[in-house]
């Protein structure tokens, strides 16, 4: 081609899930107006493969769960279907390669922020916050421990000349650390909905995988900054120490003034919204929360986790039945989409990148997460139950925890920006791999784990499971029964329409509404109002079900749908 000549004219844009470069056949024959308005035949063709591998993996996990096959985890199926979808990609149309990888920006920018608010907006929040200082021990201490032995066995073995050619100094050590540390047991919790575990159980192993993701982003972050900057010495320890903490700080206020802000615009105006405006106001303010976190260079997940979680409590307080229906049917489906898009494009993009040729990292690097896990289960769990003897974890439940150590999407968007260039297509090979090796190999386990644990199956999360999570909660925490006094006089009063709170009257006639604290003499008096809530809760999920996402895919199972069968070792679901 002629220096002078221009060279063609390449159009970014994003066409469904993937991004799609667009060179125009002729430049300059059909004038500006064509490049920009028209997709070409193969783009169309590109976007109706993609679209069909998306109802393929749709259609797998129906069956998997219409024949109640555990082995296979949703998420795995949706995978595969990737792997093949991409590996024929190479095969018959290998230009098509560069244009349909994983996109990051899509990734981290349109579909996590709506699956990782939805976790926090769908929590059972009695059992969380009666373990929620069990949840958040494991997902701080746990995860540094975990990132902390990783990260000097990864730079030991480095070292000792144990991984091939690879060279890992101690910053590059603890970013890949920190990155695989991410669980993401989505297919673990689908198994856990369609067979009705124990809910404390259920909701503790959720619960600590939504914030392990969260700090373990913000591990990461800092140790990039030792990567690209360098370490000098003691100060920079300190000084990234103190923008973690700033960041996890700055994260949880962005969120919870974001959240604030949301449940006072729908307590003014939610009666004269229709719900799909409802819907389409909480939607927009959970992007805001996202988004706003990461224009501020902090953590995005943790903002999102937070806004859900508080939004959970005082949004659901303003709707009626049937608004909260619509709106968690919603959020459900747009979840479960997002869910399957996920691990479909990180299917393909393992089709096309991944070429291991050294698995030493590899081999390693399972061992390494197996064995962190493990220091992060264990030894937590007996602190926890030499301070707590009334709330204990169980041997079997510790080992449900570590074997839900499933890696996911968020390690492998991660990975994806490692910042060594000499060393990224090797993190990128192994996180992928480690992905795809714990989803089978631990996700498709979890049924027999659970059969072997003894863990109880089959029970419903009705009021009197909410009831009793209240009362423990309330009952054994002074600063737990504080919070609720703060709620209750202060919280509520401000972001709850009057008519929707509700509270009762002790035998003596005084009504507990009345501004002022509650003392621990009057919790059991208190609680009656909380029984209220969940009584009408539970009667309310009775008949529209509990939603709960598939690993992937978004196969909507009814909860409370488990047969007697189950309750004596069958599995089995009722599908929505």
């Amino acid at each position: 081609m002629d220096m002078d000549t221009p060279a063609p004219t390449k159009v970014w844009a994003n066409v469904g899930l993937f991004r799609i470069l667009t060179t125009p056949e002729h430049p300059g024959e059909h004038g500006d107006e064509d490049t920009g308005e028209h997709l070409s035949g193969n783009h169309a063709a590109m976007l109706m493969f993609t679209l069909f591998g998306l109802l393929v993996s749709q259609l797998c996990e129906i069956l998997l769960h219409r024949y109640h096959i555990y082995a296979i985890p949703g998420s795995g199926a949706v995978m595969i279907v990737g792997l093949v979808c991409g590996s024929i990609i190479l095969l018959v149309q290998n230009d098509w390669k560069g244009v349909m990888e994983f996109d990051e920006h899509v990734f981290s920018l349109i579909f996590l922020p709506i699956i990782i608010f939805q976790s926090g907006y769908s929590l059972s929040l009695s059992h969380f916050f009666k373990r929620l200082g069990k949840i958040l021990t494991f997902a701080f201490a746990g995860t540094i421990i975990t990132t902390a032995f990783i990260g000097l066995c990864i730079a030991g073995l480095s070292r000792a000349k144990l991984l091939g050619e690879l060279e890992f100094n101690l910053a590059e050590s603890f970013a890949f650390a920190s990155l695989i540390s991410a669980i993401d047991p989505v297919a673990t919790l689908c198994t856990f909905g369609s067979l009705g575990v124990e809910p404390t159980l259920a909701i503790t192993v959720m619960g600590e995988s939504v914030i392990n993701d969260a700090v373990s982003l913000a591990l990461y972050r800092t140790f990039q900054g030792f990567v690209l900057n360098g370490y000098n010495g003691f100060e920079d320890i300190v000084s990234q120490t103190g923008v973690f903490l700033y960041l996890l700080f700055m994260s949880v206020l962005l969120g919870g003034v974001v959240a604030l802000v949301c449940a006072f615009q729908v307590k003014l105006i939610s009666h004269r919204m229709g719900m799909n405006c409802q819907v389409i106001v909480i939607i927009l303010w959970s992007y805001v929360a996202y988004s706003s976190a990461e224009a501020c260079k902090v953590s995005g997940i943790i903002a999102s986790v937070v806004c859900g979680i508080v939004l959970n409590h005082f949004c659901k307080k303003n709707f009626t039945k049937e608004q909260k229906e619509y709106v968690s049917k919603v959020f459900v489906l747009l979840a479960s989409f997002c869910d399957m898009a996920i691990f479909y494009m990180a299917g393909m993009s393992i089709a096309f990148n991944v070429r291991v040729n050294d698995y030493s990292l590899l081999a390693w690097t399972i061992l390494l997460c197996l064995v962190g896990r493990a220091l992060n289960i264990y030894p937590m769990s007996a602190i926890l139950n030499a301070t707590d003897k009334k709330d204990k974890i169980t041997r079997e439940e510790q080992f449900v925890m570590w074997h839900a150590g499933l890696r996911g999407a968020i390690a492998f968007s991660i990975s994806l920006h490692f910042p060594t260039e000499s060393l990224r297509s090797a993190v990128i090979d192994t996180t992928s791999m480690v992905i795809l090796l714990s989803v089978f190999g631990l996700g498709g386990t979890t049924c027999k784990v659970l059969t072997w644990c003894n863990i109880q199956r089959g029970i419903t999360d009705d009021h009197e499971a909410h009831q009793k999570a209240v009362s423990e909660a309330v009952g054994r925490s002074w600063l737990k029964t504080k919070l609720r006094n703060f709620d209750r006089t202060v919280l509520q009063p401000m972001f709850v329409k009057k008519k929707m709170r509700k509270y009762s009257t002790d035998s003596t006639g005084r009504s507990t509404s009345v501004p002022g604290e509650v003392t621990p003499a009057d919790v059991d008096v208190g609680l009656q109002s909380e029984e209220d809530h969940f009584a009408q809760q539970a009667r309310e999920e009775s008949e529209v079900g509990s939603y709960i996402r598939g690993g992937g895919g978004g196969v909507t199972l009814l909860k409370g749908s488990v047969s007697s069968d189950d309750r004596r070792g069958t599995e089995s679901s009722g599908l929505v």
